[in-house]
C-alpha cells in the first residue's frame, strides 16, 4: 500500500506478524509482478489488513482509524455529500473545533484535501482507513441518510396535502372529512392496529385515553382509560 515490500518485510518480521517462510513465499510471488507484498500477505491469511495499514500509517505520518471501533455521527457524516465521499474515499470520523478528522484510503490525495477543506471551512485533519471498510460505510450510513430524508419529505408532502383538503372544513360532507382522515399516516396506522385486532377476534384493544375512532366501519368507543370495546 503505502510502504515499500522490502521495508514492509522488515517490520512485519520484527512485529512477529508473518514467518520467515511466509515473507519469503510472498516476496517470490510478487517478484516482477504487479502484485503487491501486502495484497499477497493479506489474501493467502498470514497477516490481516489492520495490521498493515499501521504500519503504513506509520510510514507516511498519519494516525490510523479503525471504523469497526469507533460510533459515527451521521450528523457529522453528511457534512460531506455522498458524491464527495465515494469520490475521495473519505468519511468524516469527529470534529474538534474547525479541526475535522477525515478518514481516508489515502490520506496523501492533497487534491482530495483541499477540496473538502474549501466545502467545509475546516481543518482536514487525515487518517489512514481501510478503503473496503469507508466505502462499506459510506454505502450503509449515507443510505440510511437517504431513506430518512425521503421519509420527511412524504410526511412534509401529506401534511400539505392535508392542510390542502382540510382548508374549507366547512364545506365538506362528513364522508369526505372521514375519508380524509383516514388517510393521515397516524391514523392509517391506528386502523391498520384495529383492523389485524378484528381479524384476530380480539374483544378490545389497549389505549391510553378515552376515545371513538371510526374503523373499517366499526366503532370503538371507550370511556375506560384501559380499554376499548369493539362494537359491531
Amino acid at each position: 500500500m503505502f510502504t515499500p515490500a522490502k521495508k514492509l518485510g522488515r517490520l512485519l518480521l520484527k512485529k512477529q506478524l508473518v514467518t520467515p517462510a511466509q515473507l519469503d513465499e510472498g516476496m517470490k510471488a510478487v517478484a516482477g509482478e504487479e502484485a503487491s507484498l501486502d495484497a499477497f500477505l493479506i489474501s493467502k491469511g498470514y497477516v490481516g489488513e489492520k495490521e498493515i495499514l499501521k504500519i503504513d500509517a506509520e510510514e507516511i505520518g498519519h494516525p490510523f482509524v479503525d471504523l469497526d471501533e469507533i460510533e459515527l455521527d451521521a450528523k457529522l457524516i453528511k457534512i460531506i455529500p455522498r458524491h464527495i465521499a465515494e469520490k475521495y474515499k473519505v468519511l468524516v470520523v469527529s470534529k474538534d473545533g474547525n479541526k475535522l478528522n477525515l478518514a481516508m484510503a489515502n490520506p496523501l490525495n492533497i487534491f482530495a484535501v483541499d477540496d473538502i477543506k474549501m466545502l467545509t471551512s475546516d481543518e482536514v485533519i487525515p487518517m489512514l482507513s481501510s478503503e473496503n471498510l469507508i466505502l462499506s460505510k459510506i454505502n450503509e450510513i449515507y443510505t440510511q441518510l437517504d431513506s430518512a430524508d425521503q421519509i420527511l419529505d412524504t410526511m412534509v408532502t401529506e401534511d400539505e396535502e392535508m392542510k390542502a383538503v382540510m382548508g374549507d372544513e366547512e364545506s365538506l360532507s362528513t364522508t369526505k372529512l372521514q375519508a380524509a382522515a383516514e388517510e393521515a399516516p397516524v391514523v392509517k396506522l391506528s386502523n391498520s392496529i384495529i383492523m389485524q385486532a378484528v381479524k384476530d377476534g380480539a374483544s378490545d384493544c389497549c389505549t391510553r385515553r378515552s376515545c371513538r375512532i371510526v374503523a373499517a366501519g366499526r366503532a370503538i368507543t371507550t370511556t375506560n382509560p384501559i380499554h376499548a370495546k369493539v362494537q359491531p
